[in-house]
């Protein structure tokens, strides 16, 4: 996925840890580590908890042309101030979440559900566009 002109920046996604019914809740934090989120619920009569996991599987950087900006420039035949339309870019990033939730029945896996999903956010910063300009010499600093 790339932008106008931009790059794309990809990471590798990790192999998603293997869940086995009956697993313990001790088991199971040896194996996701510490749950984002714990919920007390009850399934078909059964009282126990869910724990949420979220890891990202998938993560992409690229630029993207946000806007024009009327870029300045000086003509060097004519020494007149002139203004380009220029496009801005501002970097994306988009990430793969999948998100695991596991249900647990005193103390023990009952079930697991995976989710993906993708998030998406603009990284604004101040891009002027193309950073060559044509200056006289008495303008440059």
């Amino acid at each position: 996925m790339s932008g106008l002109g931009g790059k794309v920046a990809a990471t590798p996604s990790l192999p998603a840890p293997v869940l086995n019914q009956g697993m313990t809740g001790e088991k199971i934090q040896q194996v996701m580590g510490k749950p984002l989120e714990v919920r007390r619920t009850t399934v078909a009569g059964h009282d126990g908890e869910v724990w949420v996991y979220r890891r990202p599987i998938d993560t992409r950087v690229s630029e993207v042309a946000a806007r024009i900006v009327e870029e300045p420039w000086i003509d060097p035949i004519t020494g007149e101030l002139k203004y380009l339309p220029e496009p801005a870019y501002n970097q994306q990033r988009v990430e793969l979440i999948e998100e695991t939730r596991v249900f647990l029945s005193e103390g023990r896996l009952v079930e697991v559900k995976r989710s993906v999903y993708r998030e998406r956010r603009f990284v604004n910063r101040s891009a002027t566009g193309n950073p060559r300009r044509f200056l006289r010499p008495d303008f440059q600093s």
